[in-house]
């Protein structure tokens, strides 16, 4: 009896020995929630992509601990997350999304190589003022935000989706130098200075304010001092249509956060 007991526990150790080879192997992992736990304490040294999807029994409410020093892209939705300074044990990333959570605040990220930061859905109240310099899109649609003014740090920020929020006020002082399209459609903007924008947002050539509280006189004036101002600059405001569909396209997250099938 004891040699059979030896016997069972031998071969469970050589299965669990190849998964964690087979894991160990992978470029790319899509995991249910019920698997995340295989990735403890993996050295993962291949691991790029990781794509968490949720189970409707089994919530995802942490991201895993486990090292991946050349991880890139992280993506999880319909998550219990609360909080995402695990984020940190990944230096090398460059691509997060994690939407539809209980996110409530944005802790310090010490992520020099982030570029796309995908927080839509959660309950984030405040921009905190360290975000990673080098964001090139930031998206926080849905969330609980008032005010954008911390935003002034990212210098290399391209594209900005800030629709669904509390905001009432684009700050004077805020300037975003390398800022191509923004949308903050569906917030509490109830007036615009045209003039100072352009100032402010020197590459601007998309902004989305619709369903905000704006008087409809003073939407076809900024209309008038874009085309004078600024020819290709295209403002959508209580006219949304197929220019915000298309907008959404083109400026849209970024493929590599939506993998398809896994490859190693």
């Amino acid at each position: 009896m004891k040699k059979l007991v030896f016997i069972f526990l031998f071969v469970i150790s050589l299965c669990s020995a190849a998964a964690g080879d087979e894991i160990q192997n992978k470029k790319t992992l899509i995991l249910n929630s019920e698997k995340i736990a295989a990735l403890t304490d993996h050295h993962l040294p291949l691991l790029k992509t990781l794509t968490l999807k949720k189970s409707e029994h089994n919530p995802v409410t942490a991201i895993p601990q486990f090292d991946a020093p050349n991880l890139k892209r992280l993506s999880l939705t319909d998550s219990q997350i609360t909080t995402i300074f695990l984020l940190n044990n990944f230096p090398n990333l460059e691509e997060v999304s994690l939407c539809n959570g209980r996110i409530d605040n944005i802790p310090h990220l010490n992520l020099p190589h982030l570029e796309y930061l995908v927080l839509s859905g959660n309950q984030i109240s405040t921009i905190p003022s360290d975000l990673p310099p080098g964001l090139s899109m930031l998206c926080l649609i849905g969330n609980l935000i008032t005010d954008i003014a911390n935003l002034n740090n990212l210098t290399q920020l391209r594209t900005l989706h800030l629709c669904r929020n509390k905001i009432d006020d684009i700050p004077a002082a805020l300037k975003l130098t390398s800022l191509e399209w923004v949308d903050l459609s569906e917030n509490q903007i109830g007036s615009v200075d045209l003039h100072k924008m352009l100032e402010q947002f020197p590459e601007l050539t998309y902004i989305n304010l619709d369903k905000n509280p704006l008087d409809p006189d003073k939407v076809d004036e900024l209309k008038e001092i874009a085309a004078e101002k600024r020819p290709g600059l295209k403002i959508i405001a209580n006219d949304i249509g197929e220019q915000y569909r298309d907008g959404i396209s083109i400026k849209g997250y970024p493929q590599a956060l939506k993998p398809s099938n896994p490859s190693t």
